[in-house]
């Protein structure tokens, strides 16, 4: 009989055949394709996805997991139902190939592609389904799933801690109508009746469902701003637990949390007692030496100093105001590597916080541009239309600064009529020929003066190192110029929803 040679659970691989490479569940990479076999710990049903797909999920795991929770989750999408892998309480076994391992959390999970193919084995080792019929099993493939069998049957058919400890799940990560075990820090806290006890946690991450806690706003809410807490209702055992042995300030772990929505659209969780085990508690303090809490840390590091920065843009810099606060900041580094998924005639927006650091024309003199009403387009000595200035004389605001984010890449962003507009503010400047009409010039300088600090003066002078601007938010567009039909097109970004007060 022809007989696999299985490798050691330190080697990447599990066994290998002559066209097949089988990786250990435990060694799995974030990002990679792999093949595996693993016995089915729990499964959940087809349901309808979110999208147009149909969807199932099992957590599987093999020789290799060992450690407290390093069974693999998969979740499998189809559009149709039938050609998802149908478990049941007899299925033992799935083999694998071309599934995507993906970060999930802090760890990874399994999802199927367009090319996964699984097989379906029952507790036998025999073949129960096959994703389809071209789908070939070889002779140690069927000795290693028998084998494998056979091993998790001398353990009484059970992975006690392998796959029944739940994953911890971010903040951000949740969604109503589902169970979560989660850690967080307690922000407040807040008695319901002598049966219930709420308390409010944050991991400091951020979930679009939250409630939105604004600075400046909120008298007796002493942060974390945005949408970054979750407010939990606890009940009977487990609210008398945080009654009395937790405050606020600890870091704790939660099982058995539900999402839902209340009254108002609002993610909330809510942990009930266990109707079998009456005195069971599902929280409890967690060391600061684990892992999830270390790294909770830091990014309550990151919030804060995240966060006097903006509070300090917000005292210093009244005078600016930007709209669209539902647009995301993004850093200018990420915009100038972001490559659109859209076509490129769909405009791309974004918010940004950034400083200015010089600006063009060189000249203020030349932010208001001659502009033919006739072609629409500024120009310099003569426009399409006239061999000379046309008769109506007309300007337009076209100018740009050169802004620096705070990842200190930098972006070129054109200010151009209405939007330039708006920015002033001042019915009184107006585009002219700042040229001839030294008072709005002078009213120009001392509106611009707001967000450009002391630079033209340090550039005047040469100090260039000691440009001292002021941070502000505004959004851009990015759009593409062509100079012909063939040419691929250069990135441009203009500015919009930011106005001096």
């Amino acid at each position: 009989m022809f007989n696999y040679q299985p490798l050691s659970s330190n080697d990447t691989y599990g066994f290998r055949t002559q066209y097949n490479e089988y990786q250990h569940i435990s060694n799995l990479k974030a990002g990679s394709i792999v093949n595996i076999i693993g016995i089915i710990a729990s499964f959940k049903d087809a349901r309808k996805s979110r999208g147009t797909d149909f969807t199932n999920s099992c957590i599987i795991f093999d020789k290799s997991c060992t450690a407290p929770g390093s069974g693999l989750l998969i979740n499998f999408f189809k559009p149709l139902e039938n050609s998802l892998p149908l478990f049941n309480d007899n299925t033992a076994v799935i083999l694998l190939r071309n599934l995507r391992v993906n970060p999930y959390n802090l760890n990874v999970q399994g999802v199927s592609r367009i090319d996964t193919e699984w097989i379906l084995f029952n507790k036998k080792g025999n073949i129960q389904s096959k994703s389809n019929s071209n789908v070939s099993l070889l002779h140690e493939e069927e000795l290693f799933v028998r084998d494998l069998c056979i091993w998790w049957k001398n353990k009484d058919g059970s992975a006690p801690d392998i796959i029944s400890k739940k994953k911890l799940t971010l903040i951000c990560d949740i969604v109503p109508n589902s169970f979560y075990e989660i850690i967080g820090e307690i922000i407040k806290t807040f008695p319901i009746n002598s049966n219930g006890y709420t308390i409010y946690l944050t991991d400091y991450t951020s979930n679009s469902l939250l409630h939105h806690y604004q600075w400046g706003k909120v008298s007796k809410w002493n942060g974390p701003y945005g949408k970054m807490t979750l407010q939990c209702s606890l009940w009977d055992s487990t609210a008398a637990f945080a009654r009395n042995k937790l405050h606020e300030g600890e870091i704790v772990q939660i099982s058995n949390l539900l999402g839902r929505l209340n009254r108002d659209g609002i993610l909330e969780g809510v942990v009930h007692g266990d109707k079998h085990y009456p005195d069971k508690v599902f929280i409890t303090k967690i060391s600061r030496d684990e892992i999830y809490v270390k790294e909770l840390i830091i990014r309550k590091s990151l919030y804060k100093s995240n966060f006097l920065i903006n509070k300090e843009i917000q005292e210093k810099n009244s005078k600016v105001t930007c709209a669209y606060q539902h647009i995301p900041i993004t850093l200018i580094g990420d915009i100038l590597s972001f490559l659109s998924p859209k076509p490129l005639f769909v405009p791309q927006k974004f918010r940004i916080r950034a400083r200015v650091i010089d600006f063009l024309p060189v000249d203020l003199k030349d932010f208001a541009r001659p502009f033919c009403k006739s072609c629409q387009e500024t120009y310099i000595a003569k426009c399409c239309c006239y061999t000379s200035y046309p008769p109506d004389e007309a300007f337009i605001w076209q100018f740009a600064f050169l802004l620096e984010g705070q990842d200190c890449a930098c972006i070129p962003v054109i200010f151009f009529g209405d939007d330039a507009q708006i920015l002033l503010n001042d019915d009184s400047i107006m585009p002219t020929n700042l040229r001839k009409d030294k008072k709005t010039f002078n009213l120009l300088k001392q509106r611009l003066s707001i967000i450009y600090g002391n630079l033209e003066e340090a550039f005047s002078s040469e100090q260039h190192n000691r440009i001292q601007t002021p941070w502000f938010e505004l959004c851009i567009m990015e759009y593409i110029v062509r100079k012909t039909k063939t040419d691929k097109g250069q990135r441009r970004w203009r500015a919009f929803g930011i106005k001096l007060l």
